[in-house]
């Protein structure tokens, strides 16, 4: 059994994100899907498209534009161990993270933030270790 006050969300790691393992030693630094971030971000790209949107016009790829751009603003918020091509350490900015994620040859980077991001055991109270015993 668990007590409730483990599983209870952390709006802090929500809004900040949590640093997840990917593949060879890069982790990614990743906010919860749909926190308060995202949502403005998605309404603030979404405003000039409202009309379409409302009566379902607005076009996929449109769609996907303005989601990649609010995740790369929102949800992928840092990374560590990536390098360039240069062989240096790239530094994470959010036009950086838009350009990773919309790159279709790391589509799977994209899906692995997507999937971390909607993960809710990412971003729950941490347990406590007296909480494990019980």
């Amino acid at each position: 059994m668990a007590k409730l006050q483990t599983i209870k969300d952390n709006k802090q790691r929500e809004a900040k994100g949590v640093w997840v393992d990917y593949e060879m030693g890069i982790q990614f630094k990743i906010a919860k899907m749909g926190n308060p971030k995202f949502q403005a971000k998605v309404r603030e790209l979404s405003a000039p498209h409202i009309k379409q949107i409302r009566n379902d016009g607005l076009p996929q790829d449109k769609m996907e534009a303005i989601q990649l751009e609010a995740v790369s603003e929102t949800i992928l918020v840092g990374w560590k161990n990536i390098e360039g091509d240069d062989g240096k350490a790239m530094r994470y900015s959010a036009k950086r993270a838009k350009e990773i994620l919309g790159d279709a040859e790391l589509l799977s980077i994209y899906e692995f933030v997507l999937t971390e991001a909607t993960k809710q055991a990412n971003y729950t109270v941490e347990v406590a270790e007296d909480s494990i015993k019980n």
